[in-house]
C-alpha cells in the first residue's frame, strides 16, 4: 500500500467475446478522493473511462461506462483505477504464480503476457510500469451482451446486478469500388533505432496526390512494448498525417513491427529497439510528511532483459526501514528530524549493471509556507499560480473548475484580507482567480489552513497578465489551443488520443487568461510560428471560470512542426505591450 498517487492495473484476457460493463475496486478507508477507472489495449489505447460516484466510506465500488465496450475472445485488456490518495489495497505477488479464472475470463499470470499488476505513479495514465504480479484489488463487470447481468474477474466475490442497457450501434456495410493505386498509403518510422524509453515519429504517406475526402488508419502492433495511437485521420488535401509513438522503458522485442490500415490499403515497417543497458527504477520523486506520520511507497526495480535484479537503499535517516525483497520504504521521522531528506535507492542487475534514483523528502510542520518568487503578476480576473509547501490542510488535491469554492482542501486564498475564488489546490500548488482590483494597487496574498497562515507574498495589480493555458495531460510546453469546434487539441497524434495537428488556414481557439479589460480593446496579437494570425474573436469561456476563447486562424504560410511557437500580446495604456507565455501547437501541411 502506498500513499502517492497512483494508477493501478490488472491485466486481463476473456475467453468469448463479450462487453465490458464496467469496472469494480475494493476501497479502504484511507483510500480517498476522486477516483476514475479506464479500460485500455495492451498498448495503451484508452477505450473507455468512467468515474466513480456516490462511494461508500469503504468496500467494493463500482462505476458503469456510458456505454458498453465490445471485446475481443482472447485478446489482453488492461482495466486500471486511479488513486489520487495512494494508500490503496494490495496483495504483493499475487499473480506470480497463477492467473485467475473465472467463467469467461482470466486474470493473467505475471509474464504471461508481460508484467501483471502494472501501475504508473503520480499522473493518471496508462499503467505500464512492473509490479511484480501484485493484486490491487480491481475487476471489470463483464457479460456476453450489453445488459448488466455480468462475470467479474472475481478475485474476492461472486456478486451481480442486473441493469438494462442500450445495445451498441451496428454499422452497415458498404461496397467498394476496386482499389486505386494512387490511394495507397506508405509507412515510415524514424528514427530506425531506437532506445528503449524514447519515442519516434511516424509518417503515413500516400503514393498519389492528396484526395478530397478524410481518411482514417488504423494502427496496430503485435507488441505491447510500444504506445501508438490506435487510429489517425488525413483530412482533405493532406497527402501525409504524422504520429508518435514511445517505447517502454522495459521494452525486450529487438524489432518492433508497426502497421497502418483504411480497410482497403494496408502498410507496414519495423524499427530496432535497444533494450535499456541498465535496470529500471520507479519510485515517487517527493514526497511530505509532519513527524509522526509515517511515510510508505514502493520502489520497483526491473530488468528490460530479464536478468534478476537485487535493489538497495543508502543515505536513510534515521528510523527509515527498506525492504530489498518488496522493495517497500516505511519512515515515521521524529520530531527533530525535520528538513529535506535525500533518499538514495539503486538496482543492479546479475550483469552488474546499475542504475539509481532519489526520492526527496520533506519533513515539516504542516504550516503553510509559500514561494514568494512563484506568483505571476495579477491582473483582474486572471487566474494565478501560488506555489510552496503544505499548502493544503492535507496531502490530498482537490479542485472546483467552476471557480465558485473560497476553500479547497481546507485552503484559504486571501488577497489584501479578502477570500478569492480558488480553482485548484495542492500541497505544492493552488490556483486562484485575482480579484479585480485597479491597475497598480498594492497586493497582499497569504494562504490559510487550519494549522495556521502563511507569511504574506506582496505584488502590484497589472492592467493586463496575458498567459496561455497549458494543456491537460500533454508536455508542458503544449498550449491549450483546440481545434474550432473539436475536443481535440492541436498536438501530435500520440497513445493518449488527444490530439490532431491544426492545418493552415484552420480556425483554432486559444485558451487564455489576464487580459484584463484589454480583451476587446482591438489590441490584441496573436503570433503562430512567428507569422500574425488573424483573430476572428474573443469570447469569455462558458465552462472555465476567468478564461478567454481567442478563435484565430492559423496563418497559410504557417511553419509547420509539433511543437510550433504561439504567443499572444495586448498593448495597454502608455503603449505599453504585455507579452504571454510561449507555448506550442502543432502544424501539418497542407498539399492540395
Amino acid at each position: 500500500m502506498g500513499s502517492e498517487a497512483t494508477e493501478l492495473g490488472l491485466k486481463f484476457k476473456p475467453k468469448v467475446a463479450g462487453y465490458i460493463l464496467g469496472v469494480r475496486f475494493y476501497k479502504g478507508p484511507k483510500n480517498t478522493g476522486t477516483h476514475t477507472a479506464s479500460l485500455w489495449t495492451k498498448n495503451g489505447n484508452k477505450l473507455a473511462t468512467v468515474k466513480f460516484e456516490n462511494e461508500t466510506s469503504s468496500g467494493w465500488q463500482q462505476a458503469n461506462f456510458a456505454q458498453p465496450v465490445a471485446v475481443a475472445a482472447n485478446t489482453v485488456y488492461v482495466v486500471s483505477y486511479y488513486a489520487p490518495a495512494g494508500s490503496y489495497s494490495e496483495d504483493k505477488s499475487y499473480f506470480t504464480s497463477s492467473g485467475v479464472d473465472s467463467g469467461p475470463l482470466r486474470a493473467l499470470m505475471d509474464g504471461e503476457a508481460g508484467a501483471n499488476g502494472v501501475f504508473k505513479y503520480n499522473k493518471s495514465g496508462f499503467p505500464f510500469r512492473n509490479g511484480r504480479g501484485s493484486n490491487y484489488w480491481i475487476d471489470v463487470v463483464f457479460n456476453t451482451a450489453p445488459t448488466l447481468t455480468s462475470t467479474n474477474v472475481s478475485l474476492a466475490s461472486e456478486e451481480s446486478e442486473v441493469s438494462q442497457l442500450a445495445a451498441p450501434s451496428v454499422r452497415e456495410s458498404v461496397s467498394r469500388q476496386a482499389p486505386d493505386a494512387s490511394r495507397e498509403p506508405s509507412l515510415s518510422c524514424s528514427p530506425a533505432i531506437v532506445r528503449a524509453g524514447e519515442s519516434f515519429r511516424c509518417a503515413v504517406a500516400l503514393r498519389g496526390p492528396a484526395g478530397g475526402e478524410e481518411r482514417r488508419f488504423s494502427i496496430d502492433t503485435p507488441s505491447s512494448d510500444v504506445l501508438l495511437p490506435s487510429r489517425i485521420r488525413m483530412r482533405p488535401g493532406q497527402s501525409t498525417a504524422f504520429f508518435v509513438g514511445t517505447i517502454l522503458d522495459s521494452a525486450s522485442d529487438p524489432v518492433l513491427k508497426i502497421s497502418a490500415s483504411d480497410g482497403e490499403f494496408r502498410s507496414e515497417t519495423a524499427i530496432s529497439v535497444l533494450a535499456a543497458g541498465t535496470p529500471s527504477l520507479e519510485a515517487p520523486e517527493t514526497t511530505i510528511m509532519r513527524p509522526g506520520d509515517t511515510a510508505r511507497f514502493t520502489v520497483a526495480a526491473a530488468d528490460p532483459l530479464g536478468l534478476p535484479v537485487r535493489s538497495g537503499a543508502s543515505k536513510l535517516p534515521e528510523g527509515a526501514a527498506f525492504n530489498p525483497e518488496s522493495g517497500s520504504f516505511e519512515w515515521t521521522p521524529a520530531a527533530g528530524q525535520e528538513g529535506r531528506h535525500e533518499l538514495a535507492f539503486e538496482a543492479v542487475n546479475s550483469a552488474n549493471q546499475s542504475s539509481s534514483k532519489s526520492v526527496f523528502a520533506t519533513v515539516a510542520q504542516p504550516l503553510p509556507v509559500l514561494d514568494s518568487s512563484s506568483l505571476a503578476a495579477c491582473s483582474p480576473r486572471a487566474i494565478a499560480t501560488l506555489r510552496g509547501t503544505w499548502l493544503t490542510a492535507e496531502k490530498t488535491a482537490a479542485a472546483d473548475p467552476r471557480g465558485r469554492a473560497t476553500q479547497l482542501g481546507g485552503a484559504i486564498v486571501k488577497v489584501n484580507g479578502s477570500p478569492v475564488q480558488l480553482l485548484a489546490a495542492s500541497p505544492d500548488r493552488i490556483d486562484f482567480i485575482c480579484p479585480d482590483l485597479a491597475p497598480g494597487e498594492q497586493l497582499s496574498i497569504d494562504v490559510e489552513t487550519r494549522h495556521g497562515r502563511s507569511a504574506a507574498v506582496t505584488a502590484i495589480q497589472q492592467e493586463a497578465s496575458p498567459a496561455i493555458l497549458p494543456a491537460y495531460g500533454q508536455e508542458e510546453s503544449q498550449g491549450r489551443i483546440r481545434l474550432s469546434e473539436s475536443s481535440l487539441l492541436a498536438a501530435p497524434r500520440d497513445y493518449r488520443e488527444t490530439g490532431d495537428p491544426a492545418l493552415p488556414g484552420d480556425l483554432v481557439e486559444i485558451s487564455a487568461t489576464g487580459l484584463g479589460n484589454l480583451a476587446q480593446s482591438g489590441k490584441l496579437s496573436v503570433s503562430i510560428g512567428g507569422r500574425q494570425a488573424e483573430v476572428e474573436s474573443i469570447a469569455h469561456s462558458e465552462t472555465e471560470p476567468a478564461t478567454l476563447s481567442i478563435r484565430v486562424r492559423v496563418p497559410a504560410d504557417a511553419m509547420v512542426g509539433d511543437a510550433v511557437p504561439v504567443e499572444i500580446s495586448v498593448t495597454g495604456s502608455n503603449d505599453r505591450v504585455f507579452r504571454s507565455n510561449i507555448v506550442t501547437m502543432a502544424i501539418e501541411a497542407r498539399n492540395d
